[in-house]
């Protein structure tokens, strides 16, 4: 099992796979312009005619089914259904896309949930088509909105989840546990999960949402390989090309770009893993991670909302990610707790392009000397960990979340001691400094342990670590 060790002493340096920049020579170009007076034009008139010609069966096929679907559609119906699937096949063709299936995909009474992965692109819908029934999916709220392929997605029975509300996702969990307990039967289709929760780059596998596994139940993994010929026009994530312009390049490549989709064998979870979702999502997800050749990080779904919200204040939204997963493990930062450092942390940049800092700017922001020895030591063994004498976003959350460990009742209490001892000849010469800063902003001399020092100490921890190094020198 992959982990990631979170101390200040060592950091990952996983790259942010929410970001893909494609990069086309003056050829390439040259192809996209040919192809779009020539080929291109009619495999869209193609594949967009008969995705209209889909959905009208689609909207027909839908008629009186359930509207929450929470009741299985007739086997007559899901025969209907299964006639999308081989439509949805010839649209793909059209689009100029190449499929190859390698392995055998399992029947649901061996494997009631597929797993697909990496999750790159929109294009990853081509898993319902290639073989067997129309499998289910489970799928955001808002693609039920979407024009025409809103009624697709109904054909297939979704299972659908607001990701930014508690209590829907709880429901969405325990309609899964229903499906996936009777799919067995034959009621319900096997469902299509892509346990990354949204689309990357493939750099990475980023951390996997346990809610396909909290069933318990086996699963089947699939990986999913884009072989682009010249230029990657399939991954789409936070960061890349608009969507529009992907699907216009993809239907100008020739040769034509390449699916590999493949069934890996059934994983069947020990008692160990059926008791511990998070252990069997991190076990499949090696296995998957093995098979694709790539490495696993602790990004997740959370990393991808700090960069809108980055982009929203102005900040590089590239290098807002944090690797939510390790951090909220170890150090228990909810996703409002980071964005509210963020704000912080871009308060400090001098140019719309910069993302990083010095020490000289975190004591701009501390209001205290940039020569101070103790401030200047916080730094480097709790920020600047890679020595680089500036430090990014990540470093800033994981040393202030290191920091703010210290804040207890013992060291509050030595803290005020140390001010206490304002006759001692061995104060050290630092301590008034910093003990300025800290009159300033409350307005007066802290003598004891009340309600405006603890929330300050809790606001900005490093005075605690600056109060200790202080006296540890004394």
């Amino acid at each position: 099992m992959t982990t990631t060790t979170m101390t200040t002493a060592t950091m990952t340096t996983a790259q942010n796979p929410f970001v893909n920049r494609m990069k086309m020579s003056s050829l390439q170009w040259a192809q996209v312009a040919l192809m779009s007076v020539t080929i291109a034009p009619v495999r869209f008139i193609l594949a967009f005619g008969l995705l209209i010609i889909t959905w009208v069966i689609a909207s027909i096929f839908t008629i009186g089914a359930s509207s929450d679907f929470t009741v299985p559609v007739s086997k007559f119906r899901q025969s209907l259904y299964n006639l999308l699937r081989k439509m949805g096949r010839v649209i793909i063709f059209f689009l100029g896309i190449s499929i190859e299936v390698r392995g055998r995909r399992a029947s649901s009474r061996e494997a009631p949930i597929l797993l697909g992965c990496p999750h790159s692109s929109y294009m990853d819908i081509i898993v319902w088509f290639v073989t067997g029934g129309l499998p289910a999916a489970m799928t955001k709220e808002e693609n039920l909105r979407l024009p025409i392929f809103g009624t697709l997605f109904k054909a297939v029975q979704p299972v659908c989840v607001n990701r930014t509300d508690v209590k829907s996702r709880a429901i969405a969990l325990n309609r899964l546990k229903a499906r996936v307990c009777g799919s067995g039967s034959g009621e319900w289709p096997q469902i299509v999960i892509f346990p990354e929760g949204t689309c990357t780059n493939k750099t990475s596998l980023i951390t996997f949402n346990r809610g396909a596994f909290v069933a318990g139940v086996p699963v089947q993994p699939l990986a999913v390989r884009w072989q682009c010929p010249h230029v990657d026009c399939i991954t789409w994530t936070e960061v890349s090309e608009p969507s529009w312009k992907l699907i216009w390049i993809m239907i100008c490549q020739l040769p034509s770009t390449r699916v590999i989709i493949e069934y890996l064998p059934v994983y069947h979870p020990n008692e160990a893993e059926v008791a511990e979702p998070n252990l069997y999502a991190a076990n499949v997800r090696n296995v998957l991670a093995e098979h694709l050749r790539v490495p696993c990080s602790q990004f997740t779904y959370e990393d991808r909302s700090l960069m809108r919200h980055a982009r929203k204040i102005g900040f590089p939204e590239e290098h807002a990610v944090v690797e939510f997963h390790s951090a909220h493990k170890h150090f228990g930062v909810s996703l409002p707790r980071i964005k509210s450092h963020l704000d912080t942390f871009s308060a400090m940049m001098t140019s719309p392009h910069q993302y990083d800092v010095s020490v000289q700017q975190l004591a701009q922001l501390l209001q205290l000397p940039a020569d101070l020895a103790s401030l200047r030591e916080l730094f480097s063994t709790h920020y600047d960990v890679s020595n680089r004498g500036r430090i990014d976003f990540r470093e800033y959350v994981r040393g202030f979340s290191s920091l703010a460990t210290l804040v207890d009742d013992i060291a509050c209490e030595r803290i005020i001691r140390a001010i206490s001892d304002s006759g001692s000849r061995h104060r050290h010469r630092e301590i008034d400094v910093i003990l300025n800063r800290v009159e300033e902003n409350l307005g007066f001399r802290p003598d004891q342990i009340d309600s405006n020092f603890l929330e300050f100490i809790q606001k900005r921890p490093e005075f605690v670590k600056l109060f200790q190094l202080c006296m540890e020198e004394r």
